[in-house]
């Protein structure tokens, strides 16, 4: 069975969508962190680069974790960029994962 970093691998190898909402998360992580809107003992989060991956993963986390418990707001437009690229890069990630059970 394939590990999530193996997927992750080719997903960032063959997928530009992929790509580019990483990248885009990577510098919106870098001109502002992530912060987490339950805790504000957690530290920011700023992703160094597509091999920074526990905080890709901890970042993802924090989005998901920042819209389902109204951190989030609907008109915002970085809001909506973080989660718009936080679902690409999930739905082609976890793609390459049931792909691998194949």
């Amino acid at each position: 069975m394939v590990s999530l970093i193996k997927a992750y691998d080719a997903a960032h190898a063959s997928d530009e969508f992929f790509k580019r909402s990483l990248q885009d998360l990577i510098n919106k992580s870098k001109e502002e962190p992530i912060k987490d809107v339950r805790n504000s003992n957690k530290p920011p989060i700023s992703i160094k680069d597509e091999n920074d991956f526990t905080n890709i993963v901890e970042a993802i986390y924090r989005i998901r974790c920042n819209l389902f418990h109204g951190g989030k707001d609907a008109n915002d437009t970085r809001d909506q960029v973080l989660v718009r690229d936080a679902a690409m890069i999930l739905r082609q990630w976890i793609g390459k994962l049931i792909d691998s059970w194949k």
